[in-house]
């Protein structure tokens, strides 16, 4: 595919989505082709989770730069064995993008703690080649990065429809433990965009899985109230001050404004699980 080709597919990817042209709506583009690309070829290693399941399949308008999935029959492997598994389930995309002209560089793998993860970072620079204008003030490379951890025992997946493309089916986190790994998050480290998708949730009505949590956490005796208390001191952390804190849209210069409120920490207490 020629890169007018391209260029006439982000044109109409944004004239259906109403997104302005942007290097991130580029960014949004290329999710949804690597979305459509596990729909199309029914793709089933690489279950969706983390800011690019609330954004394409529960309608969130927060901005997220990296994808996260998670590999079934992933965690009891050896070293050898989890590289060609994870190879085995990235590389299609990587060929697929490359037949409609966006050419995708394997940059270094780092992997998890406990080797129960992989992170990588591909170069896209033929995004550069492609949209010029959006990207001339762009400094280094344009950078994609995939996050890929193991689905644990008792983590459910479900096949979902994305919001731009009900035709487009994948497997994702099913809500309840989706929410039980934002509920982690939460604890687990200081991002204030885990306590925006949490209180999406919980505003939702979902109910996360306590075991998922117990699981995560690595606390097999965590009670609900015990949970309950570690999230209000953790945002209490995040600062409760009442002072609007900014997270990301999809274009460089909108935010979302924010507040950790004392309703907020309300809402938390109301969460149960299921």
């Amino acid at each position: 595919m020629s890169k007018a080709a391209v260029q006439i597919r982000y044109r109409e990817f944004v004239r259906r989505t109403g997104r302005t042209e942007s290097a991130d709506s580029v960014r949004e583009f290329l999710h949804l082709e690597i979305l459509r690309i596990l729909s199309a070829q029914n793709l089933r290693d690489l279950i969706l989770h983390g800011g690019c399941k609330t954004r394409y399949i529960d309608g969130s308008p927060r901005y997220s730069m990296n994808m996260d999935f998670s590999l079934n029959n992933f965690i009891d492997l050896s070293r050898e064995q989890r590289e060609m598994t994870v190879r085995h389930a990235i590389d299609p995309i990587i060929r697929e993008l490359d037949n409609i002209g966006i050419k995708l560089s394997r940059g270094r793998e780092k992997w998890h703690r406990g080797e129960t993860g992989v992170k990588f970072g591909f170069k896209a620079n033929t995004l550069k080649e492609i949209f010029p204008n959006l990207f001339a003030d762009h400094p280094g490379d344009i950078n994609l990065n995939i996050d890929i951890d193991a689905l644990l025992p008792g983590e459910r997946v479900q096949v979902a429809s994305t919001i731009a493309d009900n035709s487009l089916r994948i497997l994702v986190l099913e809500d309840s433990t989706h929410m039980a790994r934002k509920v982690a998050a939460v604890l687990l480290r200081k991002q204030l965009r885990d306590l925006y998708d949490l209180d999406m949730y919980i505003n939702r009505g979902i109910r996360y899985d306590l075991a998922v949590v117990r699981h995560r956490l690595q606390m097999n005796e965590l009670s609900h109230e015990e949970l309950l208390k570690l999230l209000c001191k953790r945002i209490e952390e995040l600062d409760l001050k009442g002072r609007a804190h900014q997270l990301h849209l999809p274009t460089e210069s909108e935010r979302i404004s924010f507040v950790i409120s004392a309703d907020r920490i309300a809402n938390i207490k109301k969460m149960l699980p299921i």
